[in-house]
C-alpha cells in the first residue's frame, strides 16, 4: 500500500500532471474546527499548482486559509483523530495560552517534495493548528474577505492559534498589540 501511495505522488507530481479542479469536502462533525470565533462542521479544501487553500463552511467562501509551497502539492489523506490534548499536550506546551483540553484533532496531509501535514484543534472556543512540513511554507489566514495574517514558516513543527478579535470591523490575528488591548 505504502508504495503504491509513493508511486501515486510522484507521478502526480511530473510535469503536465493535472491537479484537482473540484474542492474536497471535509465533514468536520466528529471533531469541528474554531476558527476566529466560528465553529464549523464542515470544510473544502483545494490544491492548485503550488497552493491548498482550505475553505471554512462553504467553498470559496470568505473564511479560508492558503497555504503555499515552492513545489507542486497534492492532497493526501485527511480525517479526525480522538487523542484527547490536555495541559501537558505539545499544543498548549507551545500555545500555552490554550484552555481547557481539545477531545480530537483534524489532520490534513499534503503529498509534495517531502511530508506535510496540518493537524487541528478546538479548545473550548479557541482554535489552534500545527503545521508540520519538510518544506518551507507560507499561510494567509482570511475572515470574512478579509486577510488577517500572513506567516512565512521555515520547514519544523508549528503551532499558531486560530482565534483573534474584531475591533472596529477590522479583524487582528492573536497576540497582536491591538488584541491585547
Amino acid at each position: 500500500m505504502f508504495l503504491l501511495l509513493v508511486v501515486t505522488a510522484t507521478v502526480s507530481l511530473l510535469p503536465g500532471a493535472t491537479y484537482q479542479s473540484d474542492p474536497q469536502h471535509f465533514d468536520l462533525t466528529e471533531c469541528p474546527i474554531n476558527y476566529y470565533g466560528e465553529t464549523y462542521n464542515e470544510a473544502f479544501g483545494l490544491t492548485t499548482e503550488n497552493v491548498f487553500t482550505l475553505f471554512f463552511g462553504i467553498p470559496t467562501g470568505p473564511d479560508f486559509m492558503t497555504f503555499a509551497f515552492e513545489n507542486p502539492v497534492q492532497l493526501g489523506i485527511f480525517g479526525p483523530s480522538f487523542i484527547v490534548a490536555n495541559e501537558n499536550s505539545e499544543f498548549v506546551q507551545n500555545l500555552p495560552d490554550l484552555v481547557g483540553t481539545s477531545p480530537c484533532s483534524y489532520a490534513i496531509d499534503l503529498i509534495a517534495k517531502g511530508p506535510i501535514s496540518f493537524a487541528f484543534r478546538t479548545f473550548g472556543k479557541q482554535g489552534a493548528y500545527a503545521t508540520f512540513s519538510s518544506r518551507p511554507l507560507v499561510v494567509n489566514t482570511t475572515v470574512s474577505g478579509q486577510l488577517v495574517s500572513t506567516t512565512q514558516l521555515s520547514a519544523g513543527e508549528t503551532y499558531a492559534h486560530l482565534s483573534g478579535c474584531m475591533i472596529e470591523g477590522q479583524f487582528y490575528a492573536h497576540g497582536t498589540e491591538m488584541c491585547d488591548l
